[in-house]
């Protein structure tokens, strides 16, 4: 996700790799005791933590990062603690991640630190291109390390709150030491971002001088697929061989989305006149959250017909009718795995669910041939929709967005991600 990329950006360490001892990095980012009142109730995330090699640094970054790049700044290794999901939404702190990484010298991080600088700015000016109210600025702080900087970025989008970031990081001897902070308003951002990267200075100096005891911060628990807590059975959203003549069922069942609570897909090939139909289902925490997915997504398929618009034949189709910010877009190539042919890629959102499909086909398909998926695939969405309502879940204030709104989104490829399977590499992020 685009935001998710920047607040990936990692922090450095580093002692002389050869002569010196194995430092305990792990325990100089922030555990949940450190994060005080602000970070008490956010959860520690099992797809952001732990050892931050290079080449998870560099697809973490949000501009493009060769790990051979990081490898000639001399960076060696990180650490990294990350608690809670950005896009809940409200006034107070939703997502903090600290971390720190290792350079060979001290002269290595110096010079380093203006390259995820830079990084920052890239992630920015990214956001700004898919459609995001973004502004970006630079922050003044207390002095922390021998060199630091700090950016302020607000982003909105229509009907979800504001969110506010804090990115602090910091040169301290041969380490770079990261503060991100995202909350609802800008004062709760610009307050605790540099207080935690303070927290974090000590503890580095406190770790360099053998004083900081205690044990690494415990890998959260990893999650099993299934429904959602208290939540609906995705498997009756999502559409079926009774849709199709003929209709074969090739795979389905529920999988891991990291911002998700639950994901859900199915692989139907062949599905009536599409050769293949890949869908993906996805549960949130609440509205405001599906409401930033299903933005994101529908920035990823305009990303596609840009892409698609610059060899010809993309075609954007009216599904509209459909409801649930139902967008859609045919592609000259196939995005399921076959050699020829075109795709349809259509999303729709509401209330706690997105769902995305993929629906391709050997020969040139019909805007009619989509528009008839669209209502199909909302039909099903909207009959699980009302029975999640009815067991108690809420779908009341994810509102209908005008059609043209379009948006990305950075994830693990999933089931609910099927824009990334298959042979379609288009971007993921290993965090």
């Amino acid at each position: 996700m685009v935001a998710g990329a920047v607040l990936c950006v990692p922090v450095a360490a580093a002692a002389p790799a050869k002569h010196s001892p194995k430092l305990p990095l792990a325990l100089v980012p922030l555990q949940q005791a450190q994060l005080g009142p602000d970070g008490g109730s956010l959860t520690l995330q099992w797809f952001d933590f732990g050892t931050v090699s290079n080449t998870a640094a560099a697809s973490m970054a949000p501009g493009p990062v060769e790990p051979q790049k990081l490898k000639r700044l001399g960076r060696v290794t990180g650490y990294l603690l990350d608690y809670g999901i950005p896009y809940r939404g409200g006034t107070g702190v939703t997502e903090i991640k600290t971390g720190v990484d290792e350079y060979r010298t001290g002269r290595d991080a110096k010079k380093a630190l203006p390259f995820w600088r830079k990084q920052d700015g890239y992630g920015a000016k990214s956001s700004r291109q898919l459609g995001i109210h973004l502004t970006f600025t630079r922050l003044r702080v207390k002095k922390v390390g021998s060199s630091r900087f700090a950016y302020l970025t607000s982003m909105s989008i229509p009907h979800a709150d504001r969110m506010y970031t804090v990115d602090e990081q910091f040169v301290a001897g041969r380490f770079i030491l990261d503060s991100y902070v995202v909350a609802g308003t800008k004062a709760v951002a610009t307050r605790l971002a540099p207080h935690l990267a303070a927290l974090l200075d000590h503890r580095l100096r406190s770790m360099l001088a053998g004083r900081l005891h205690g044990h690494a911060a415990p890998h959260p628990p990893f999650p099993h697929p299934g429904p959602p807590p208290g939540g609906p059975d995705l498997s009756t959203f999502v559409l079926g061989p009774a849709d199709f003549s003929p209709g074969t069922v090739i795979s389905q069942g529920y999988s891991l989305d990291p911002e998700a609570i639950s994901s859900y897909g199915i692989d139907l090939r062949p599905a009536g006149a599409f050769a293949d139909i890949i869908q993906g289902v996805n549960w949130y925490a609440d509205a405001n959250e599906t409401t930033w997915q299903g933005t994101f997504t529908d920035y990823e398929i305009a990303q596609l017909a840009t892409l698609a618009s610059m060899i010809g034949g993309v075609t954007p189709v009216d599904v509209s009718a459909a409801g649930d910010n139902a967008e859609a877009v045919i592609l000259p190539y196939d995005l399921t795995g076959g050699r020829n042919g075109t795709t349809a890629v259509l999303s729709l959102w509401q209330g706690q669910a997105t769902d995305v499909v993929l629906a391709a086909s050997a020969s040139q398909l019909q805007a009619s041939d989509v528009q008839s998926l669209a209502q199909k695939t909302a039909d099903h969405l909207n009959a699980g929709l009302a029975s999640a309502t009815g067991a108690g879940s809420s779908r009341s204030s994810a509102p209908e967005l005008p059609t043209e709104m379009t948006r990305t989104r950075c994830q693990v490829p999933s089931w609910s991600a099927p824009l990334r399977t298959g042979t379609a590499e288009l971007g993921s992020e290993a965090c």
